[in-house]
């Protein structure tokens, strides 16, 4: 194998890892604050990619204005899921949540099948034509928005959860609703806003997979088993480690690609899951039952 070669594997590894991460980290925002594990999340994300594709030429919208309404349709999709759906059947009893989602999961998906029919679509490219050469290594504009956009958004939210108000109240209701709430949090209304947030990252995410994938009613499933794969094993509570695990992924299955062909790709991960859980000591998945 030449030089060449290894860093092509790696930059394609870092791009599909970015996508998970993307996927990931709505996934992880929602399930700090509201404690649910949100298996509509890719569906969410799917509907700005769908609204922002059929936009354009039913309306004539330029791309770009076309993907903001996209992204805004998905947030109030979310939030509407957690003020219509969640908040409700939490109430219930423990392990609603998790059949509320998948009804969401499945409801989004009909809808979807039943407007734009199971037909699969070429989505905009969003400057995959355009092409770079560096040290022998092959990539396109659209490999780097990707890698970007991960960066971008993590480092936003960080700046907005350690350094204001609003983080302060997001990490409090994290903590503990209750004593949030006696504090003078508005517990409902940052649940609402981070559902919100959740469903336009989930959206950025799904807009930049259906550049380099098919569009369909179910392109993001993939893309969200391999999320919640990193999120499980690197513990949904935290941020840091579920990515590195998310990016991890990409690069593992660029590399068992390369050496034992595409069909490998999903054993080959899995595989890993059951290997690394299988010899993670006890301290470790202790810990991950607990919040940080």
């Amino acid at each position: 194998m030449t030089l060449d070669t290894a860093l092509q594997l790696t930059i394609g590894g870092l791009v599909s890892g970015s996508l998970y991460g993307l996927v990931l980290i709505g996934i992880l925002l929602i399930y700090r604050v509201s404690r649910v594990v949100n298996f509509a999340h890719g569906q969410i994300g799917m509907v700005a990619a769908m609204c922002a594709f059929f936009l354009v030429p039913h309306f004539g919208l330029p791309i770009a204005v076309a993907l903001g309404l996209g992204l805004a349709v998905a947030a109030l999709v979310s939030y509407l899921v957690d003020i219509l759906v969640i908040s409700r059947v939490t109430k219930i009893g423990s392990g609603f949540d998790l059949i509320a989602t998948l009804g969401v999961m499945m409801f989004l998906t009909a809808i979807v099948e039943l407007v734009a029919s199971p037909k699969s679509f070429k989505f905009f490219s969003l400057g995959a034509q355009i092409e770079f050469t560096f040290l022998g290594v092959y990539f396109n504009a659209n490999d780097l928005t990707v890698i970007l956009t991960l960066a971008v958004v993590l480092g936003l939210l960080a700046l907005v959860l350690n350094k204001t108000g609003l983080g302060l109240s997001i990490r409090a209701v994290a903590i503990s609703p209750e004593i949030a709430r006696t504090t003078g949090v508005n517990v409902q209304a940052v649940r609402a806003l981070v559902w919100a947030a959740g469903g336009a990252i989930a959206g950025v995410a799904a807009i930049l997979i259906a550049s380099k994938v098919t569009l369909n009613a179910f392109y993001m499933t993939p893309f969200l088993v391999k999320a919640f794969v990193a999120g499980i094993v690197g513990g949904l509570d935290r941020f840091v480690r579920p990515m590195a695990i998310a990016v991890g992924l990409g690069l593992l299955e660029s590399w068992v690609v390369y050496w034992l062909g595409a069909d490998a790709r999903i054993p080959a991960v899995f595989l890993l899951i059951i290997v690394v859980l299988g010899v993670l000591p006890s301290k470790y998945l202790q810990d991950l039952e607990q919040r940080p």
